[in-house]
């Protein structure tokens, strides 16, 4: 577990010193939806139509991203406990996936081996009303409700930390679907907001669940094929550790899966059958970490430039 001390030792880097503060008495919810109107323009103009690539060198040199680095400079006055827990939601998730794409971007600019980048980018932060956050502090310390990440023996934020004011208080599994960590194997990027959070999570894990990369039912072999994220999140889906069969994690799918057409139909109730029965085997997809970057004429090649780490699980 030396990887883990590391990251626990290392001091992160706050990506967002520049620019202007948000006025004293500004409204943390206008200031979140600024914001996000700046995130929309960038996707579209930097994501691909399916939000599955990105493309990182064409939002580095853009004015969109400078302006953009700028406005994020209003977030070290937001106080973030002021919004409810659906606005505190989107707005996290929405910030976490920017924040991965920022960081990966300043990451390539200050170069180095793959290995170092993939390192600065764990320690790039966001300085959120006073609280410097990392990814994994969004993810695990704030969405998760301060739930301790894969393999990690201790939670992100500690008993007295003023994050936790930030936490939510409980864990929504279906946020899985909607947290980006910049690789292929992940999700698509979207926007979240209150209005709409709750219908677009569901979306989200709809959309995961009927993705043959993700998760796969062999009728014949009564073997579900699963994604390595219901694996590290098992907890997150009702599963215990030791609980081999995955059954509240099946559960979850099987309410998921589509039964619009026949081939639907026969692979919801075959999975429907094998949790009843109990008679089901789990194997794990392995996980693709190449970079969902847009390919281009001049492109270097981005595939697997995770460390070892990332092949043990989740930042």
């Amino acid at each position: 577990m030396q990887w883990i001390a590391e990251k626990l030792r290392s001091s992160p880097v706050v990506l967002n010193n520049a620019g202007e503060d948000a006025a004293a008495d500004a409204d943390a919810a206008a200031v979140a939806t600024a914001l996000n109107r700046r995130v929309l323009g960038l996707y579209g103009e930097f994501l691909s139509d399916d939000g599955n690539a990105v493309d990182y060198r064409g939002m580095a040199d853009s004015d969109m991203f400078a302006e953009f680095c700028e406005a994020v400079g209003s977030l070290r006055t937001l106080d973030a406990t002021t919004l409810d827990v659906p606005a505190r939601t989107a707005f996290f998730v929405n910030l976490y996936n920017m924040l991965e794409i920022h960081a990966r971007i300043e990451a390539k600019r200050v170069g180095g081996s793959a290995g170092a980048q993939h390192k600065y980018k764990l320690r790039a932060a966001y300085d959120v009303g006073g609280h410097v956050l990392t990814l994994s502090d969004i993810e695990h310390g704030v969405l998760r409700a301060n739930r301790r990440p894969p393999y990690s023996p201790v939670t992100r934020f500690g008993s007295g930390d003023k994050r936790l004011a930030l936490s939510l208080s409980e864990c929504d599994p279906r946020l899985h679907f909607a947290l980006v960590c910049g690789a292929k194997g992940c999700p698509p990027v979207r926007i979240f907001n209150a209005k709409n959070l709750d219908r677009a999570l569901d979306t989200a894990a709809v959309w995961f669940c009927n993705d043959s990369g993700n998760v796969r039912v062999d009728e014949l072999s009564m073997r579900v094929h699963l994604s390595h994220i219901f694996r590290w999140y098992s907890g997150d889906f009702g599963t215990r550790t030791l609980d081999a069969k995955n059954l509240p994690t099946l559960r979850f799918i099987h309410a998921r899966l589509k039964d619009t057409t026949d081939a639907e139909k026969q692979t919801k109730a075959a999975l429907g059958a094998m949790i009843e029965s109990g008679l089901v085997t789990v194997e794990w997809i392995p996980y693709d970490w190449t970079v969902n970057e847009k390919p281009q004429s001049d492109d270097i090649n981005t595939a697997a430039d995770e460390p070892p780490i990332a092949q043990i699980g989740p930042e």
